[in-house]
């Protein structure tokens, strides 16, 4: 079980690191966007994001333009939100925020559009 769950961490970071290529390609100069740094490191690592601040089940990007945030969960083909993922998604819309779930950087070009964010590049 211990592999599978590596291989599943493993496909969703190459699938944020190839999202986050694109993005910093993809977006106007006036938009800024940012992964949230969570997981990984251990107990002690995961106490101290939570002792400053970090609320678990947030998104793993950040994307602001047009002063409005707008976050984005990466999940695999198969993969699925956590309880404390649909409260906190729940949370930032209830805040004004705009969350959406994106399995593909076709589907994160997709959202960014629906977003009405113009992009300087396409997905090839």
């Amino acid at each position: 079980m211990r592999k599978q769950i590596e291989v599943h961490k493993a496909s969703e970071r190459q699938l944020q690191s190839a999202v986050a290529d694109w993005l910093a390609l993809a977006l106007p100069p006036d938009a800024f966007f940012s992964s949230i740094g969570h997981g990984g490191g251990g107990k002690v690592r995961g106490a101290l994001l939570k002792r400053t601040g970090l609320k678990a089940g947030v998104p793993d990007l950040l994307v602001i333009a047009d002063g409005r945030a707008r976050f984005i969960e990466l999940k695999t083909a198969k993969g699925r939100l956590s309880p404390a993922q649909r409260e906190a998604h729940d949370a930032l819309v209830r805040a004004g925020a705009l969350v959406a779930v994106c399995r593909s950087i076709e589907d994160v070009a997709a959202q960014i559009s629906a977003w009405g964010i113009p992009t300087r590049a396409k997905v090839a």
